[in-house]
């Protein structure tokens, strides 16, 4: 795959990617997460900038970086519409953190598509996780 991504030019983003991808797949995390934000600051777009953020928390949160993680997710999400599984890894890297009622709210918000108010005639206990996380 380095041969390959040499014949790029170089700092290509799509590249970059490719080489977050194999290297997160070795188990090479800290190489893994150095491309990811390679290929970000390059400009990655469309579809594989999601997945490089997905990858990026993903990777994180795999070494124990679950509060960055958070941050990023929660950077990427303000600016993104929401994704199933950006809310989903969200959901994780918040429990991880120890930022539980954040951690289940999210996933009930993304899981369910329900707001607060729709919330208080399921089960008021939802909604007010949904308020005060």
């Amino acid at each position: 795959m380095q041969s390959l991504a040499s014949e790029r030019v170089p700092g290509d983003a799509s590249a970059l990617f490719e080489m977050c991808g194999i290297h997160d797949s070795l188990g090479l995390e800290p190489e893994a997460i150095q491309y990811c934000r390679a290929a970000i600051k390059a400009g990655l777009e469309m579809e594989r900038a999601t997945r490089v953020f997905i990858r990026l928390a993903s990777t994180l949160r795999n070494i124990g970086e679950s509060a960055e993680a958070v941050t990023l997710l929660e950077f990427f999400l303000a600016s993104k519409d929401d994704e199933g599984a950006l809310q989903t890894l969200s959901a994780l890297a918040l429990d991880d953190a120890g930022r539980y009622g954040d951690a289940l709210r999210t996933v009930l918000l993304s899981r369910l598509g329900l707001d607060c108010k729709t919330f208080a005639s399921i089960d008021g206990r939802a909604c007010i996780l949904c308020l005060t996380a």
